[in-house]
């Protein structure tokens, strides 16, 4: 049988994560952004994945390690939180009277749980909203029988559209996996966050609602559905964006359960990741600039430079950040590009 201090330490663990995602929740539900963003077909999944929890998180800690629960990241958060309140109260009532008093501090440890827990409090909602919107558009493609007849007209208009949804919704259903589950026996744990700022900055500033306030000083001009001055132009044009984000659909899927911003969960290297260390936002950023073209003026010029550059700056923040792992700095090494194979 199970001995007591496991039984009471499998408790406060599913304890916390009802508290902690049970406000979440509240907050996907009640405040006015997330209301007007989710989707119905999101807002659902969440609540499934809270009663999922709820039913099956206890039985799941009674089984794990007494320091697996010791290190489970919402429990390292609430302790932070009581110890922050204890010795925030103290310092407050003894700072005119004890020189040497302590303002609260927090570990490497209680740092990582913490930032790990905004990631995926911030991210998964975003990705399940992103993966249902595609799978709409998905479903949609395949009941319009028009896919079926393969002229150019239909593969601009009905089938490039279809399958640009079919690629983004097996990408957003790897990232909401690994935004969902941290399991050992999936290899995809926790190693460390991104610390910096600029960091997260440069990675925020890319997914709603921040993408708002970015596009506000750099326009958004490429266009999903674009057309050059011919449907033969038009083609080449979208043959080259279908095989770039081919290309970045395989470095997601070279990542595997390990997908997801602003983290270290184990180095890949193989996939994509062989040729170059950033397959998936050159590949992407490509894209944009081809599906550009047709509405290029001045402005979207230098802001789609903005974009490039922002995604540059999240390439090197994340080598900054993985560079502490001693794995990366070996596949650095080994994989000396970062964009273009033999160039950069």
């Amino acid at each position: 049988m199970f001995r007591r201090e496991n039984v009471v330490l499998a408790l406060k663990n599913y304890f916390c994560g009802l508290l902690v995602y049970g406000l979440l929740l509240v907050i996907y539900f009640s405040s006015s952004y997330y209301s007007d963003f989710l989707n119905a077909s999101t807002k659902l999944a969440l609540l499934i994945i809270f009663i999922f929890y709820l039913l099956s998180a206890f039985p799941y800690y009674l089984w794990k390690r007494e320091k697996d629960l010791d290190d489970n990241h919402l429990f390292v958060v609430l302790r932070l939180f009581v110890r922050t309140v204890r010795e925030g109260w103290r310092y407050v009532e003894r700072f005119t009277v004890d020189r040497d008093v302590s303002a609260p501090h927090i570990t490497k440890k209680e740092k990582v749980s913490l930032l790990f827990l905004m990631v995926k409090a911030f991210f998964l909602p975003i990705m399940l909203n992103f993966f249902f919107n595609n799978l709409g558009t998905t479903i949609n493609f395949f009941r319009n029988s028009e896919f079926l007849v393969l002229t150019q007209y239909s593969f601009i208009k009905v089938v490039y559209p279809g399958l640009i949804a079919l690629i983004f919704l097996v990408d957003t259903g790897y990232f909401v996996v690994g935004y969902s589950l941290d399991f050992k026996s999936m290899k995809n744990t926790i190693r460390s966050v991104e610390p910096t700022f600029l960091g997260w900055f440069v990675a925020l500033i890319c997914y709603p609602p921040f993408n708002n306030v970015g596009s506000a000083y750099l326009p958004w001009g490429p266009k999903e559905q674009f057309m050059y001055g011919s449907y033969t132009a038009t083609l080449v044009g979208i043959g080259f964006v279908l095989v770039l984000f081919l290309i970045y659909l395989w470095a997601t899927i070279s990542l595997g359960s390990k997908c997801s911003n602003l983290t270290n969960r184990g180095i890949i290297s193989n996939g994509a990741y062989r040729y170059v260390r950033h397959p998936a936002y050159i590949c992407k950023v490509a894209a944009w600039w081809i599906m550009l073209v047709p509405t290029m003026t001045g402005v979207f010029f230098f802001s789609m430079l903005g974009w490039s550059f922002i995604y540059f700056l999240r390439a090197i923040t994340e080598e900054r950040h993985l560079m502490a792992d001693p794995d990366y700095r070996e596949y650095v090494k080994k994989v000396p590009y970062r964009f273009i194979p033999g160039l950069y």
